[in-house]
């Protein structure tokens, strides 16, 4: 039972990240950096740059999708966590 509610979870996790990763896909590490720099500015969560397999491809990906990615054999890149000024 704990298995099948384990195999949905993972599923589903990297359901959410391959629709990410539709969404999101570059052809250079540089253009996926500043999308991940200007949705951290105006989100304020942590995204990561996950490198494709076999192509040259970049995806920007929250950090829980890149966990799922990296999974299935892709490369995390960079997932630098920022951390929230004290105030």
């Amino acid at each position: 039972m704990f298995e099948s509610i384990r195999s949905y979870l993972r599923l589903s996790r990297l359901a959410k990240a391959l629709y990410e990763t539709q969404q999101r896909q570059y052809n250079s590490h540089i253009e996926a950096l500043r999308k991940c720099n200007r949705l951290y500015r105006v989100l304020g969560r942590n995204y990561s740059i996950v490198k494709h397999q076999q192509q040259e491809l970049f995806w920007v990906v929250c950090t829980r999708s890149a966990k799922a990615l990296a999974l299935e054999g892709h490369t995390v890149v960079s997932a630098v966590p920022r951390k929230k000024p004290l105030s």
